[in-house]
C-alpha cells in the first residue's frame, strides 16, 4: 500500500498519485492474521472483492470538489430560510 497524500507536479500542474493497487485475499489474510481477526480461507475473495469496492467508493468521494462547503455541524434543521 502506498501514501496517497503526495502529489507529482508536471507541466506545473498538481496531480494525483496512481491508485493504490488492488486488495488480493493474500493481502486479506495477511491484515485479519495481523488483527488477530479468524477469516475462513473460503471468505478470502469476497472479502477482498467487498474491501476493493469500499476503496474506490471513497477514492471517489475523495474526488468531490467540496470548495467552500460549510461543515455539517453548522447545518440546522429547525432554521426556516423560507421567510
Amino acid at each position: 500500500m502506498t501514501d496517497t497524500t503526495d502529489t507529482t507536479e508536471t507541466d506545473g500542474t498538481a496531480e494525483p498519485p496512481p491508485p493504490e493497487p488492488d486488495f488480493t485475499p493474500a493481502d486479506i489474510a495477511r491484515l485479519a492474521a495481523r488483527a488477530g481477526l479468524p477469516v475462513d480461507a473460503s471468505r478470502l475473495p469476497v472479502i477482498a472483492a467487498t474491501v476493493n469496492h469500499l476503496h474506490g467508493l471513497v477514492a471517489a468521494l475523495n474526488d468531490i470538489p467540496f470548495g467552500e462547503t460549510a461543515p455539517a455541524f453548522v447545518f440546522d434543521a429547525r432554521r426556516d430560510d423560507a421567510s
